[in-house]
């Protein structure tokens, strides 16, 4: 595959930040990309310290999806569409989606087709206010295939996840906050800045609930009121008999933020 860096990565423990780094093609992927995008997904799942990751790119665009202009096995990566797909651009979903750290997609410029499904699979989405978006994978005849028809209509609901994908139509950072697609739209000049002050929370956060909360939310839309209640009995159980509890209730009463461990 050669020397090329497709992926940027930099390690701010314990925020770890991945960059899609073609902005020539506008980090659309080929079988390099997503190889070492997943290769760096699991660098950052190693590290015990790393409670948050930041997925972007570079050069004002996100993602543009898969790139087209590259056939198939033409780009080192395999000719059979199905194991393509399985082998590479499934297996960085399935990493982000699975993971029991917290993903945020800082979106700028285009994210559109996979790269709209690879920011869906992200915990939070954060655009700059010029973003646009796309799942448009119909208009080349095409339908999602990065958990996109999982994740959508989750996210936004039925109706809406099903006019996107049937139309493919772009829309901006507004229409995305307005039907919950990003959690917030921030000016291009403050917006690393802002995305790195919310990881910086998040990463501050006590990692057992953290992990816990994102577990149990993902969940619950496939069990019962009843499932969702046990689930809490237990993962609160786990909170109860942990040292960061302790420490939590410290700080609280002496009064300062809490240094809590995972522990």
């Amino acid at each position: 595959m050669g020397t090329e860096k497709h992926v940027i990565e930099r390690n701010e423990e314990p925020i770890y930040i991945i960059s899609i780094n073609r902005p020539e093609r506008r980090n659309a992927l080929n079988w390099i990309t997503i190889t070492q995008l997943y290769e760096a997904i699991e660098r950052a799942e190693r590290n015990e310290n790393i409670r948050c990751v930041v997925l972007t790119g570079e050069g004002g665009a996100f993602c543009a999806g898969l790139d087209l202009k590259t056939g198939p096995g033409a780009d080192g990566g395999p000719a059979d569409p199905a194991d393509r797909i399985r082998s590479g651009f499934h297996k960085a979903i399935r990493r982000i989606s699975k993971s029991s750290k917290i993903y945020i997609a800082a979106i700028s410029g285009a994210a559109a087709g996979f790269g709209l499904d690879l920011a869906l699979a992200c915990d939070l989405r954060y655009a700059v206010s010029d973003a646009v978006f796309a799942e448009n994978f119909i208009e080349r005849g095409l339908v999602p295939d990065g958990g996109g028809t999982y994740h959508l209509p989750r996210i936004i609901g039925l109706s809406k996840a099903l006019e996107l994908a049937l139309t493919g139509r772009r829309f901006g950072a507004e229409e995305a906050l307005s039907m919950n697609l990003v959690n917030g739209v921030f000016d291009r000049d403050d917006f690393m800045a802002e995305v790195m002050r919310i990881a910086e929370k998040i990463a501050k956060a006590a990692p057992i609930p953290a992990r816990l909360i994102k577990k149990m939310m993902r969940k619950s839309f496939e069990s019962s009121f009843d499932d969702a209640l046990e689930r809490e009995v237990k993962s609160q159980i786990k909170c109860v008999f942990s040292e960061d509890f302790i420490e939590g209730v410290r700080a609280f009463l002496e009064k300062r933020e809490p240094q809590f461990k995972g522990r």
